[in-house]
């Protein structure tokens, strides 16, 4: 059995801003992935293969895992192909404009609503659609309680865990960083022992990928690009039958913002 692992920082045990803690943010955020790692493992994967994001901590991680390694981004989520069994998204967080979803955002500060197909769509959400393009169910996602409840609108039976519980984009209650990995650890583990009853998050060509962005700047930016057709002064839209097509403008939208 092979697994992917996306990982992030955001939706980490203790992680409550961009500033503070930072070295010790991503040792919480490795000890949350690796806990996901033995998880796996218990319930029986073979493989796994590991996202980098964030300056994980690789030499900390399983000897055995696979590393997805970035020094510049030019395709999505290498390595997440029809060979994969089951994805985990470990430390996500929720999509911009939750108001109580610790320091949610999607993408960057320029975006203020990402839909797929009309489905209102953060981080996550794009993730949960890429694996389901490729017939992916995501079995596991863990982060905060606005990201768990996210996710589990798109697929209702997966697995999560919530490790913090926000207050507002600044604020939270967060489960101490070993008690968040022993719920994580125990959660992949169901995660695999059910991979088989957890459908992936699928969407019908064509299929359509709107942002609204915070600023008219970037919409300008966008509409360089052939087929991106704009809405209105702070909105474009893309329609592709190729899910990867969608990917891959998702992936130029984080390179065009308006960073003024």
């Amino acid at each position: 059995m092979k697994i992917y692992i996306i990982t992030d920082l955001e939706g980490v045990a203790g992680v409550v801003n961009w500033d503070s803690h930072q070295e010790r943010a991503t040792e919480w955020m490795t000890a949350e992935i690796q806990a996901a790692v033995d998880g796996a493992r218990s319930g029986g994967a073979e493989e796994i293969i590991v996202a980098e994001s964030h300056k994980v901590i690789i030499d900390k991680l399983d000897k055995d895992v696979k590393l997805v390694l970035s020094g510049g981004v030019a395709s999505y989520l290498p390595g997440l192909d029809e060979s994969v069994d089951g994805v985990f998204i470990v430390g996500q967080h929720a999509r911009a404009g939750v108001g109580t979803g610790v320091l949610n955002h999607t993408g960057n500060s320029a975006v203020f609503n990402t839909y797929l197909n009309g489905i209102a769509v953060g981080e996550l959400g794009f993730e949960m659609a890429y694996a389901g393009s490729k017939g992916v169910p995501v079995v596991l996602l863990t982060g905060d309680t606005e990201a768990t409840q996210e996710a589990k609108v798109l697929v209702d039976n997966m697995e999560t865990v919530a490790v913090k519980e926000g207050i507002n984009k600044y604020q939270t209650i967060s489960l101490h960083p070993r008690r968040a990995c022993e719920l994580i650890r125990e959660g992949a583990k169901r995660a695999v022992e059910r991979i088989n009853e957890i459908k992936p998050f699928t969407l019908e060509a064509p299929y359509d990928y709107k942002v609204e962005f915070t600023t008219t700047q970037t919409v300008s930016k966008m509409c360089l690009i052939p087929g991106v057709r704009k809405v209105d002064e702070r909105s474009i839209t893309y329609t592709s039958d190729n899910f990867q097509e969608i990917a891959n403008m998702n992936l130029l939208r984080a390179y065009l913002y308006d960073a003024e």
